[in-house]
């Protein structure tokens, strides 16, 4: 039963996590649209508020997507490791010395969870919400 009350906790801080970032985007696009911006500016912008709502969940849908990409998995540095250990054991394989070899290292670096999969997918389900707002207002 603990278990079931620590999963909900996150799921919970997850869903508040998004409606926080939808909330912070939601209020900055209405303070700049109605307050900041000078209006001669607005006067020459083809967009209204709901397509800079639009454009903005776009843009969180791709950030969210480039930081899901970008964390876990193989990165530069284990391919870097691989090659170097395949060099080392190459060079010093025939002496009993085993260096070690890609196999090992991208064994221990593959798909490590890394902080950034969360942070992706708030950004991404945060630009989804703000894509479905703009339909919906």
């Amino acid at each position: 039963m603990p278990v079931l009350g620590i999963v909900l906790r996150r799921i919970a801080v997850f869903i508040l996590s998004v409606a926080l970032v939808v909330t912070i985007m939601y209020v900055f696009n209405f303070w700049w649209w109605n307050y900041a911006a000078p209006k001669a500016y607005l006067a020459r912008l083809w967009l209204t508020q709901d397509d800079a709502l639009f454009l903005e969940g776009l843009a969180l849908v791709l950030l969210g997507v480039l930081f899901l990409l970008g964390s876990g998995g193989i990165n530069m540095w284990s391919i870097r490791a691989s090659v170097l250990g395949s060099a080392a054991d190459a060079i010093y394989g025939g002496k009993g010395h085993k260096a070690p070899g890609p196999s090992e290292i991208l064994k221990r670096d593959l798909w490590k969870a890394s902080g950034f999969v969360r942070f992706g997918l708030t950004l991404l389900l945060a630009g989804i919400v703000l894509i479905l707002l703009h339909f919906l207002l």
